[in-house]
């Protein structure tokens, strides 16, 4: 779900807390996303707002205080993850990877304050390769969970390339493994992207 961001690709007014409590007593579970400000290289003209290098932590912190928001305000409540949506950008600059993790840091830093779980969602050639090396140099606080877009038709959880056997591996993963996907649910047909979960769900 798309809870909050000021780069969501579209309105949600039909997203409430009612409609949660109605989709959850039908089975579902929930990944929240927040859409916001983008890595500074990023390619993507559809959501031109960027992180500012020289202020990434701040407004990490500042991003997080509205996912907060746009979570409790579908009733999601503490322990829940919110994933930060950071699209794919050109890995070869290091300064704009620094400003992903500088980012990643104060979001994970107000989320924890909050009581709710740090997510962060990227592909695994850029946002999630600069996290695992920042985690290797010691970089604190990170998110507690990854969901890494690679798609390569595999519903695993096996990481690969930068995402090794020692970063996140204590069910805190999420592998979008397919993308661009029909499906069928109660007559209307949605593409959607395909996911294998071995992480917290929000609750």
């Amino acid at each position: 779900m798309y809870t909050s961001g000021g780069q969501r690709g579209c309105a949600q007014p039909g997203l409430t807390a009612d409609w949660v409590r109605q989709a959850r007593a039908m089975g579902w579970r929930f990944l929240p996303v927040h859409v916001g400000l983008q890595a500074p290289c990023s390619e993507l003209k559809r959501k031109p707002k960027r992180i500012d290098p020289a202020r990434a932590t701040r407004q990490g912190r500042e991003e997080a205080a509205e996912a907060v928001a746009g979570l409790r305000a579908v009733g999601l409540g503490h322990g829940s993850p919110v994933f930060l949506d950071i699209e794919a950008y050109p890995s070869r600059d290091r300064a704009c990877g620094q400003a992903v993790v500088d980012f990643a840091v104060g979001w994970t830093q107000a989320l924890h304050a909050a009581g709710y779980r740090s997510g962060f969602y990227s592909s695994l050639d850029s946002g999630i390769a600069d996290l695992a090396a920042a985690a290797r140099a010691g970089a604190s606080p990170l998110p507690d969970v990854l969901w890494y877009a690679r798609w390569d038709d595999r519903a695993d959880t096996a990481g690969g390339g930068p995402l090794t056997a020692d970063l996140w591996a204590r069910h805190q993963r999420v592998h979008q493994y397919r993308g661009n996907v029909e499906e069928t649910y109660g007559g209307a047909t949605l593409t959607v992207d395909r996911n294998q979960v071995d992480a917290p769900l929000a609750g």
